[in-house]
Parts: C-alpha cells; structure tokens; sequence
C-alpha cells in the first residue's frame, strides 16, 4: 500500500480540514443509508472508517522548526 505523500500530510495538517471532510462523509453516510441505499451505504461507511483511521488516529504529526530563541538558558 503506498504511504501518504508529503503533499498530502502537509494539506491535511489543519485539523479544521479533516473535520471537514469527515463531515461530508459522515453526511454522505447518513444519505445513503437513509434512502436504503445499502451498497453505496457500505462503501462510503468503509471510506469514512479508512478517513478516521489514517487522518485521525495513525495521522503523523509535523513538528514545527523551534526558533533559535525558544532555546533553554544556560544554567
């Protein structure tokens, strides 16, 4: 399985834009699964579960660079 790219880490580092496409699958979801669409209800269910796994619980975090005055004085 191919890992996620630097791009994509990079634009999903904003947690405001996981949320939003969490969202949209969560509403997908409710879609299909209110017009008994079973199929289509699964497969977006499988999609929303695969989101929430690898952009919320396995997501890598980027560091930020520290500044070279965020430096502990000397003792």
């Amino acid at each position: 399985m191919k890992m996620m790219g630097e791009q994509d880490r990079a634009f999903f580092e904003p947690f405001w834009r996981r949320l939003a496409v969490l969202a949209v699958l969560v509403a997908w979801l409710a879609w299909e699964w209110s017009n008994n669409e079973t199929f289509w209800a699964t497969l977006v269910g499988g999609m929303t579960a695969y989101f929430l796994w690898a952009y919320f619980i396995a997501f890598p975090r980027i560091s930020a660079p520290k500044a070279e005055n965020d430096k502990p004085p000397p003792a």
